[in-house]
């Protein structure tokens, strides 16, 4: 959700009534938007794991989303404070 108001703010900056929509910028930075979402995602399951077992704490058990400062690790129970 949060993509599409920033797609829509996006496009609305880059709009000019008296020009014509420039794709190319929104390309740019439609790319960046894309470049951060995954070097965050790369982050966060490379560097935020269990020191015992090295699972991900995840939200949900279908696994969407990760646990922000559990205070135990939700796979093997250890304490992660």
């Amino acid at each position: 959700m949060a993509i599409g108001w920033v797609t829509a703010a996006a496009m609305f900056a880059m709009y000019d009534a008296g020009e014509q929509f420039r794709f190319d910028l929104f390309f740019v930075v439609m790319a960046m938007i894309g470049v951060s979402i995954g070097a965050l995602t790369y982050i966060v399951y490379r560097h935020y794991r269990c020191p015992a077992c090295g699972a991900v704490p995840r939200a949900h058990s279908q696994g969407h989303g990760v646990l922000l400062n559990p205070p135990e690790c939700p796979e093997c129970s250890v304490p992660l404070k």
